[in-house]
């Protein structure tokens, strides 16, 4: 890969970080109680490790897919998607300390839910930045 290709990869690559984590704050907004609890505002910090995560990884997704290793790079972004959620998901529990009244199946149930929220989020971004990235090859 040559340098301004990969600064090209890494300047996208955190304009999807920063759109996904506007995207993540509106809809924490919008699920959250109204006026927002004063614990709402660690969900946007929270949610920088989306955009730390999107920085470093999905250019890695993104050679990965060019080079032909769709499969690795699935997964990479999928696992990367699952793993950030369960980062943000247990910060706003053990912030919001919600995970002491729910018993083991709901915490489980919940850490499924935004691990595959999560991961799904990620396959959607690492297609929208592969069809960005062809497009602007052109």
């Amino acid at each position: 890969m040559t340098a301004p290709h990969s600064r090209l990869r890494t300047s996208w690559a955190t304009l999807c970080g920063w759109v996904l984590w506007l995207a993540f704050v509106l809809l924490m907004a919008a699920g959250a109680d109204h006026p927002l609890p004063p614990s709402f505002w660690i969900a946007p910090a929270a949610g920088l490790v989306l955009v730390a995560g999107a920085r470093w990884i999905l250019p890695a997704s993104l050679e990965l897919w060019a080079t032909g290793r769709l499969g690795a790079a699935l997964a990479t972004a999928a696992l990367t998607g699952a793993g950030c959620a369960a980062v943000v998901w247990t910060a706003l529990a053990v912030v919001g300390g919600n995970l002491a009244l729910a018993g083991p199946r709901a915490v489980a149930t919940g850490y499924v839910v935004v691990m595959a929220v999560g991961a799904l989020g990620w396959l959607a971004m690492l297609a929208v930045a592969r069809l960005v990235e062809r497009r602007s090859a052109r």
